[in-house]
């Protein structure tokens, strides 16, 4: 896939915003197509959405790209992806101190 396939796509999904679609966010991505389109687009991603991660300078880059354009970064799948967080103590203290179950907590 190229820049310009997701580019193509996301212009057409601009083209619903007059008839009612407020927001638009992207998944499944690389740095580079996150920074096309909002460099090219007309209406700028309002969420990007990313899988569990670790915690490495490659990966944190699209949250920095994030922070500094206004863009909602929101982790999907994390507790699936990372089940020994459930069984963390911190986990546990914390659900156990708000009276909610460990994946609430997190």
């Amino acid at each position: 896939m190229t820049l310009d396939e997701p580019l193509q796509a996301w212009k057409i999904l601009e083209s619903y915003v007059p008839h009612g679609v407020h927001k638009l966010g992207i998944s499944n991505f690389k740095l580079s197509m996150l920074e096309t389109i909002h460099n090219q687009a007309f209406v700028k991603p309002f969420v990007v959405q990313i899988g569990p991660i670790r915690r490495t300078d490659t990966m944190l880059k699209p949250a920095k790209f994030c922070r500094e354009n206004n863009i909602m970064y929101q982790s999907f799948g994390t507790l699936t992806g990372n089940p020994h967080l459930l069984k963390s103590e911190a986990a546990s203290a914390l659900g156990g101190a708000a009276e909610v179950s460990e994946s609430v907590a997190l």
